[in-house]
């Protein structure tokens, strides 16, 4: 199955991912175990073996590499992941900065690049 960086993909920092995770995870919203009482005791994995349920990665690429590590990372990586049952989402996400501003010319290829590529969320801003 080849991989497709597309509009869907992003690329997360760890921090961020582990953050929405805990956030996610259960007992930590509504319907808590409320304070003084006991927890109901976790069922244990068939086998007594963890279920490892979701991955997740964050990783900064070098932009003069960033193929090859792409392609490392499919091979080493999501060819791993990518078994029966298994349901992968990529993610890539760009930040470009330029103390003295994108010229016109980077401004409209780049525009025209993301719409040919169908990357639907894409800009510039003057903003420091």
């Amino acid at each position: 199955m080849p991989i497709v960086f597309d509009d869907r993909a992003v690329v997360v920092q760890a921090e961020v991912a582990q953050r929405q995770l805990a956030r996610q995870a259960p007992g930590r919203g509504p319907g808590a175990t409320p304070p003084g009482s006991t927890p109901p005791e976790p069922v244990p994995p068939i086998g007594g073996k963890p279920i490892r349920r979701r991955f997740f990665a964050s990783v900064y690429l070098s932009e003069a590499r960033a193929v090859r590590q792409l392609g490392d990372i499919k091979q080493e990586v999501l060819d791993h992941l990518l078994r029966p049952g298994a349901k992968v989402t990529l993610r890539l996400e760009i930040e470009a900065e330029n103390s003295g501003g994108f010229d016109d010319d980077a401004y409209r290829i780049v525009t025209e690049n993301c719409r040919t590529l169908n990357i639907r969320d894409f800009g510039f801003n003057d903003q420091d």
